[in-house]
């Protein structure tokens, strides 16, 4: 899916129920898995962290990784 594809509205709705785990890229951060994809990034949003990168993790039984320009339009929606 290319980035003027991605749907973020689509993808909050899809993971709304599903736990998903803030991954910092830095010890200095400790993860944090919360109830929804939203919830998740709104987490992020207001928590940056102390290191440069961050993902959104959306659990299942394929877990469905969130970086880069996805990352920051799911964080522009919320």
């Amino acid at each position: 899916m290319s980035e003027e594809e991605f749907d973020a509205e689509a993808e909050l709705k899809k993971y709304d129920d599903t736990p998903t785990t803030v991954f910092y890229w830095s010890d200095a951060t400790p993860n944090r898995t919360l109830n929804s994809l939203r919830n998740a990034a709104t987490h992020l949003k207001e928590n940056p962290g102390k290191g440069p990168l961050a993902e959104l993790i959306a659990h299942g039984s394929a877990d469905r990784f969130f970086s880069g320009g996805e990352l920051q339009a799911i964080l522009a929606a919320v």
